[in-house]
């Protein structure tokens, strides 16, 4: 059985390794990007199953991001996280094409079943999460 293909982008290189670490027990991280830029060139060849997607991007609004790689990744989920725990956040994040955002504070219990759950074909999924 296939493992699922994860891209992450994420600016703090620390963060961004501690990822890489938690979600490479789990799935196949197929790539990774400190800015929105760097993101979407690599993302035109690879095209993971998901995306983990930082929010808050030095380059670019992670939640335009989001939209415009829901428009050329149609098969590719998106799991944004965010520093920010404030409702109107996740929902612009939902809004933009999000399957899941996940605040950072709860990384570690919340991620690894947020990607999973994004990773299910669309009609397998269960209603979106915040």
């Amino acid at each position: 059985m296939r493992r699922t293909s994860v891209f992450v982008v994420e600016d703090h290189a620390m963060l961004r390794d501690r990822l890489i670490d938690l979600l490479g027990k789990h799935f196949d991280v197929c790539g990774q990007a400190g800015d929105g830029a760097g993101a979407v060139k690599l993302l035109r060849t690879l095209r993971p199953d998901v995306i983990i997607l930082d929010v808050s991007l030095p380059d670019m609004s992670g939640v335009d991001l989001t939209r415009s790689l829901q428009r050329t990744l149609r098969n590719t989920s998106i799991v944004a996280l965010t520093a920010h725990e404030e409702p109107e956040v996740a929902e612009a994040c939902m809004s933009a094409g999000a399957t899941a955002v996940v605040p950072k504070s709860r990384l570690i219990s919340e991620l690894v079943p947020a990607v999973a759950r994004a990773a299910q074909p669309v009609g397998a999924r269960p209603s979106r999460s915040t």
